[in-house]
This record gives structure tokens, C-alpha cells and sequence, in this order.
């Protein structure tokens, strides 16, 4: 390793901010003759890294070369190609980038960086390059780059195709994708907690991993049809998003997807087909949940920590669970099932560890509906989605003749049932049943 000579060393005036001259020491060494920055021991403050040390260019700056240091101001050149793994991350001081390529992890805990800017050079940037950054609001593309661009701070691919990185602490608390956005790039809203609405368009195919990892200020999102694949720990540790509503045409669901959110209720589509490992591990305020018809195979761990968790509904026949069972460990829950389906064990016996029962419908009588209203007796009818329940009435269960008095297709699970008639008798008896 090499010391830049103290002729070549980099003497910063920066007049409007600091009183008097910064030195900054970098190091350095050579391969290949082209210079890599591996670090600098001068004074906390700005730093400009040359283009040029003798007379080479310097074209990276390596793995952690800067982790942990009081860098305040950055600029970085565009002959640098590339920057490595974690080399500004946890820099407590740095407050403003300007920057070639950038690595991994690489302004990961930089917790006042605030702006930065993307010159013509960037060809890449690496996973939670920003993780951290809690006070970065806008990254800026230069028109002239090939590979990125950016629209009111957000950065993006350069035919915003994909979105790269919305900034942790981004202008809006609500934000809406553009519709020419088909792919949310892995880690694009790591850590944006401030973030609490987002609107994700029909154009959006796939969301990556991490996506919208501890965004803790999502309380609900929709996923629109289009997307058909959810990336490993999409929505991992959002605590407060309670709801989710999944498009029909979603294929994959990714390890870990949901993992820590604090979703109540769930409904899987039809369309997925497998389960992964831990995709609703510790979602303790997890009550229920509705798995579609297509669901062949089940992984480890899906309801490791679900304290709360009642009610497994199954839609289809039984799937395969690949471990002896869901790994739910508190109270058990119950799995049910609808009765033309196959492959479930008798009810009563264990499926997956947990005790089964029949999934019939259901009249509700202390949901507040229950009884006479508007001159009419009625109740609610909870069910699978979509099912069609036929009401039957009779006047004496001694000698019953039940008759057809009402056909009810439970929309969202439910539906109202009420029966004009029923004043014309001194007493009437109901009964559900599938057509």
C-alpha cells in the first residue's frame, strides 16, 4: 500500500462552510495502472477525490474504504467505475454525495445524507446501497447517463421501466408509481418508513426482494393483478401493515414475504401454488386466513409465532406439507376445508398439526343484523367467497317440508339474507344448504 506524497495531497476551501482549509490523506494503491482508494486518515470534513494520482486514474474505491468515518461532503469523479461493499457505510457526518458507481451496502446508516447526485458515469448500483439513510429525500440522474434517470428524486432505469430507489425520506408520504413502471428492483423501498401510502399501477409485473422492506408507515396495499411474483422478504418487518389485497394473477410469493407485518386477515389467489418458508413468520396479530384452490405444496415455518391465529380455510384439496406440521406453536389453530374436497383427514383428526373441521356456511346471529329490520327478518351468511348458499324454510321440524325461500351468492364471503314473508306465519324455521 501507497500514500498519496504531500505534494499531491487534496487541499479543500470550502469558504461558504468551514473556517479554514481541511486536509484529507487518502490511501491508495496500484494495479494494473489504474488507483483504488482504500481509505484516508486525514481530518473529519469534506472530501474531493481526484480523477487522477500520479498521473494514473482512479477507477474504484474499495470495501470499506470509508465505513465509519466523519466524512461531511463527498465528491467522487467520473473516472471511478466502481465503489465497493459497505465503503461509506455508517459515515456519520456525510450529509451530500456526488458519485460514481456505486457497490453494495455502500451508503448503508449514513443517517444525514441528504442529497445525492448520479453523474453520466454510474453503470451500477448495489443491494441496500442506501439502507439507513434515514434523511436521504432526493437522488438526482444526470440527463447525460446512460443507464439511470430520475423524476422529483426518485431514481429510476433510464427508460423508467424499473424503479431503482425511492429516497428513505422522499418528499411525499404517499406516492404513486408511474405506469411505465413494470418492475419494482430489489430493495427500492428498503427502509422508507415515512412512506405510508403507495399506489402500485397495472403495469407492474414483478416486486422485488426487499422491496418494501420495514416501511413501517404502510398500513395497506393493493397488488394489482399484473404482478405475478412477490421477491424474497417483499414486505418483511412493515409492523403496521395491516392489510394486504393480492392480485389473481399472483404466481410466487416469496420466502419471507410477509414476515413480521401486522396483517389481521389474509387471502391467498387462487392462482399461487406454493407456499414459501416463513412468508407470515411472527405476524402475531394473524387471525385468519384463506388459502386458494391451487395450493399444492406448503413449506416450514408459515405460521411460526401466529399467536392469534384461529381459522387455516382451505379453498382446494389438500396440499402437501412438507414438515409434520405448520409450526405453530402458541394456540392451535383449526384448519378448515370444504366438503367435496379431498385428500383431509376425517374431522376432528390433525392436518399439519392442527385439529380439522368441515368449512360450512354459517348464519350470524350477534353481528347486529340478526332479526327483524325494515319490516323484514334477516341475518347475515358468512361462507367461502363466491359460494352460493340456498335458504330453505319450514314451519314445523316435527313434520319438515322445507322450501326454497331465498338464494344468496356470498360475495366477499358474506351475503344478507331476508325473507318478506315471514309475517304470514306465526312461526318459520331456516336452514342453509349449497344448490
Amino acid at each position: 500500500m501507497k500514500t498519496i506524497p504531500n505534494l499531491l495531497r487534496i487541499l479543500l476551501l470550502w469558504a461558504a462552510l468551514l473556517p479554514a482549509v481541511v486536509q484529507a490523506q487518502l490511501t491508495f494503491t496500484t494495479n494494473n495502472g489504474t488507483i483504488t482508494i482504500t481509505g484516508y486518515n486525514g481530518n473529519p470534513g469534506p472530501i474531493i477525490i481526484p480523477s487522477t494520482t500520479n498521473g494514473l486514474p482512479v477507477v474504484n474505491i474499495a470495501n470499506n474504504a470509508f465505513i465509519r468515518k466523519t466524512v461531511s461532503t463527498l465528491v467522487i469523479p467520473n473516472s471511478v467505475t466502481n465503489i465497493g461493499t459497505s465503503a461509506f457505510d455508517s459515515c456519520p457526518s456525510l450529509t451530500s454525495v456526488t458519485i460514481g458507481n456505486i457497490g453494495q451496502r455502500a451508503f448503508a446508516a449514513c443517517t444525514k445524507l441528504a442529497t445525492l447526485t448520479i453523474p453520466g458515469s454510474v453503470v451500477t448500483i448495489g443491494d441496500q446501497t442506501f439502507s439507513g439513510s434515514i434523511k436521504l429525500s432526493a437522488i438526482t440522474a444526470d440527463p447525460a447517463n446512460s443507464f439511470f434517470s430520475s423524476t422529483s428524486g426518485v431514481l429510476f432505469n433510464k427508460k423508467q421501466t424499473t424503479i431503482v430507489q425511492y429516497p428513505p425520506a422522499g418528499a411525499g408520504r404517499s406516492y404513486t408509481i408511474p405506469n411505465t413502471v413494470t418492475n419494482i428492483g430489489n430493495n427500492a423501498f428498503f427502509m422508507c418508513a415515512a412512506l405510508t401510502n403507495v399506489t402500485i399501477p397495472g403495469s407492474v409485473i414483478n416486486i422485488g426482494d426487499n422491496g418494501f422492506y420495514r416501511c413501517t408507515g404502510l398500513t395497506s396495499v393493493t397488488i394489482p393483478d399484473s404482478v405475478i411474483a412477490l421477491g424474497l422478504g417483499t414486505f418483511y418487518e412493515c409492523f403496521n401493515l395491516t392489510n394486504v389485497t393480492m392480485g389473481t394473477n399472483l404466481a410466487n410469493i416469496g420466502t419471507q414475504a410477509f414476515q413480521e407485518c401486522g396483517l389481521i386477515t389474509v387471502t391467498i389467489p387462487n392462482s399461487v401454488s406454493i407456499i414459501q418458508n416463513s412468508v407470515f413468520f411472527e405476524c402475531a396479530n394473524l387471525a385468519t386466513i384463506t388459502l386458494g384452490t391451487n395450493v399444492a405444496i406448503i413449506y416450514n415455518n408459515i405460521f411460526l409465532d401466529c399467536s392469534n391465529l384461529t381459522g387455516i380455510y382451505f379453498l382446494g384439496n389438500a396440499p402437501s406439507v412438507l414438515y409434520s406440521d405448520f409450526d405453530y406453536d402458541d394456540d392451535i389453530a383449526t384448519v378448515y376445508y370444504l366438503p367435496w374436497t379431498t385428500g383431509w383427514p376425517a374431522p376432528g383428526e390433525q392436518f399439519g398439526g392442527c385439529p380439522t373441521a368441515l368449512w360450512l356456511p354459517q348464519t350470524q346471529t350477534s353481528d347486529g343484523r340478526f332479526g327483524v329490520q325494515t319490516n323484514q327478518f334477516g341475518f347475515n351468511i358468512t361462507w367461502a367467497s363466491d359460494m352460493v348458499v340456498v335458504v330453505e324454510a319450514c314451519t314445523d321440524l316435527a313434520n319438515p317440508d322445507w322450501t326454497p325461500v331465498g338464494t344468496n351468492t356470498l360475495t366477499g364471503g358474506s351475503s344478507y339474507f331476508s325473507d318478506s314473508q315471514w309475517t304470514n306465519y306465526p312461526g318459520r324455521f331456516y336452514r342453509l344448504r349449497s344448490p
